[in-house]
Order: structure tokens, then C-alpha cells, then sequence
């Protein structure tokens, strides 16, 4: 398969009923009819995104109504980001490897295919019915237990992993770009911050603007401030966007998808995206009782030797990876809609409170002069 210039065709009625019925568990004989359609209002970053709507004859009462297929984007501009990235080989290697090894709701995957050299990936996945928050809205507090409580669960059973062969495939695949990384990072913030501050759409303390301004060429230290945590395996990029709440087996529950930044390092940067963008700002009394919440299932799930202060000094440093996030998330290009500037104003907002509340711009002058000494 041609992945650069893979689309849906290409994934034909011949191929889905080749592979499908085994792969659900079906009659071989039975025959799969596909209907394409273009997911829109999706990111293009990574992926084109399709959901594959799929008739069964004879009917299969049983049988998924729908996947979802991931496809290389077709966004050619986007090609050199990602090739430094790499989503399209990270989540590849998360449905290949790390999802069955994982206590968490995650897609099925039916099928993953990936060029060596591109890291291009394809993948055909269950489509998940259950509704996703929205990140403009927000989470409500059970919204947010129970994510954390997944997040808990994912961190715990693969902290302290790194010698494990599993894990070892993935630090292979991110250690070889990680200087380029971690540059690309440093150069979209500090042509951003500049741009977030023109934008103006919040008042902006003085204490948040200097801890903004101070990361500005200093993206290592901000990194070095979240390396002392204990490594897990960390999604990358949990917001409400990418969790869909429902129940299984009379409980509520959330199925976790896009694992596109999937990586192996400070846990607690995933609790800090998602309580720092994802926590409206009225809620915000509640951070502590939250991040309490994902300490104490931490502790239940087994994890020892981890005490409640290091887990909020921890929290604290990953704050700061989150506001990077958060002022990349929320600088406006220049064709942004009304829809994008109330997101982008809702997450600066949010973050602003936040890096005020943990007294951020503390911490990293504190970590700079400590270094610098």
C-alpha cells in the first residue's frame, strides 16, 4: 500500500471483507458492504479520518455498524512536523503493543499497517458511540473523576516499566528524534507567545506574563523540571476531545482514543493538560480535591514509595509542559472562526488562573536560579 497517498478507495470492499470477518469473529462467507464518509471538522495534522459505515448480508445483528479508518494526512505542508512527531508510528505502536497490556477503555483495533521509513500509519478502528466532553464547555467534576481515575489506572501499570522490552521499542522510536522535538516545541512557543500577547483576550497578570516570557528560549528547562517525576507511559494530549463517557456493566466509564503523542516520561503532564484546559475556571476550587482523587487510585492501583508532596510539586512542574500547551491551543491564526476564538479565550483563561494559582512563575525562577548557580 502506497501510504502517502493512501485514501479510503484503496481500502476496498475486497480488502474489508478479507480481513474483517476473521478479525470480528464472523462467518467468512457473509459479505461486507462499505459506504465512506469523510469525517469533517476533524484535526488534519496527523491523519485523514474517515468513518466507514459497513451492511452485512446476511445481517449481523452484532457486528460493529461502523469503523474508523486513520489514513496519512494528505497535507503535504504538515509532512516535515510530522516526520519529526512521528504520531502515525507512536500510535501504531500503542494499538500493536501497549493497548492490550493496558487497564484502560481503548478502541478496538482491527487492523494496523505502517511504512518502515515513512512511519506513515493506517489503521482501522471500532468506532466508539459514546459521547466525548468538549473542551469548550468543560469537564464536570464526574467527568473528571472519572477520567482521572483511567488516567490512574494507565499510570500505575506501567510506571517503572522502562526496561521492559515493550516499552523499549517506543524509547527507541522517540529518542531518535527527540532533540528535534524538543526544538520544534521551543520554536512554535516562542513565535507563539509573542502572538498570544498581541491577541489580548484576557487580562493577563504580571506574575503569569513574566512566567510566560521566561520560558521564551528556555523550553529545556521546563523540560528538566518535569524529568524528576516517576515515568510512565503518558498519552500526550488528554482533553475532553479525546475521551468518550459511558457506561459498561452498570458503571460509568470513558473509552481514551488519538493516541497520536503517545510517549514514556512524567505522568503527571497528562493530569496537568487535562485539570489545566479541560477544568472550567468556576471549578477550579475543586483542582486539589481532583488531583487527590488521581493520587489516592494511584495508591490503590498499587503504587508505593509516592508521597502526596512529591505528587504535588510534581503537578506544580507539570503545569508548566500544560501552559506551553495551552498558549500554542490557544494563539489564533489567521483565519480563525468565532468558534475558535471562544475556545482559545476559554483556555487561556483557564490556564492563566491556573499558572497564577500554583504560582508557576515561583517555580521556574526558583528551578532557573537553582541551575544557574
Amino acid at each position: 500500500m502506497d501510504y502517502a497517498t493512501a485514501q479510503p478507495p484503496l481500502i476496498t470492499p475486497d480488502f474489508l471483507n478479507a480481513l474483517l470477518p476473521s478479525a470480528m469473529g464472523l462467518d467468512s462467507a457473509l459479505t461486507i458492504n462499505p459506504h465512506y464518509e469523510r469525517l469533517t471538522g476533524q484535526p488534519a495534522f496527523t491523519a485523514n479520518i474517515w468513518r466507514i459505515r459497513l451492511t452485512y448480508d446476511p445481517p449481523q445483528p452484532h457486528a460493529p455498524a461502523s469503523l474508523i479508518a486513520k489514513l496519512p494526512t494528505a497535507q503535504t505542508k504538515l509532512h516535515e512536523r510530522a516526520t519529526i512527531l512521528q504520531p502515525g508510528a507512536r500510535e501504531n505502536w500503542f494499538y500493536r503493543v501497549a493497548a492490550p497490556r493496558s487497564p484502560v477503555l481503548t478502541p478496538r483495533c482491527y487492523y494496523q499497517a505502517i511504512d518502515e521509513v515513512t512511519g506513515q500509519s493506517v489503521l482501522l478502528l471500532e468506532d466508539i458511540v459514546a459521547p466525548t466532553g468538549g473542551q469548550l464547555a468543560g469537564a464536570t467534576l464526574a467527568q473528571a473523576r472519572i477520567a482521572l481515575d483511567s488516567l490512574a489506572r494507565l499510570h500505575a501499570a506501567w510506571q517503572r516499566a522502562a526496561d521492559r522490552e515493550e516499552i523499549q521499542e517506543l524509547l527507541r522510536l522517540i529518542t531518535s528524534k527527540w532533540h528535534e522535538e524538543q526544538n520544534l516545541v521551543g520554536e512554535l512557543y516562542d513565535a507563539a507567545w509573542p502572538q498570544f500577547l498581541q491577541q489580548a483576550l484576557i487580562p493577563i497578570p504580571e506574575k503569569v506574563r513574566q512566567f510566560g516570557e521566561a520560558i521564551v528560549g528556555n523550553i529545556t528547562a521546563v523540560d528538566a523540571l518535569i524529568d524528576r517525576a516517576p515515568k510512565t507511559l503518558v498519552h500526550g494530549d488528554y482533553r475532553l476531545e479525546n475521551i468518550h463517557f459511558g457506561a459498561q456493566n452498570g458503571q460509568a466509564v470513558c473509552w481514551i482514543i488519538d493516541w497520536e503523542d503517545v510517549f514514556f516520561g512524567s505522568g503527571i503532564v497528562d493530569v496537568a493538560w487535562f485539570l489545566g484546559g479541560c477544568l472550567p475556571v468556576a471549578l477550579g476550587e475543586h483542582e486539589m480535591s481532583l488531583l487527590r482523587h488521581y493520587y489516592q487510585t494511584l495508591l490503590d492501583e498499587g503504587v508505593a514509595g509516592y508521597s502526596w508532596e512529591q505528587c504535588l510539586e510534581d503537578y506544580r512542574c507539570g503545569m508548566c509542559s500544560g501552559f506551553i500547551q495551552g498558549v500554542l491551543s490557544a494563539t489564533l491564526g489567521k483565519d480563525a472562526d468565532e468558534g475558535e476564538r471562544q475556545l482559545a479565550q476559554v483556555v487561556a483563561q483557564r490556564f492563566m488562573a491556573t499558572a497564577e494559582r500554583l504560582q508557576l512563575a515561583q517555580l521556574l525562577n526558583s528551578f532557573m536560579a537553582s541551575h544557574h548557580e
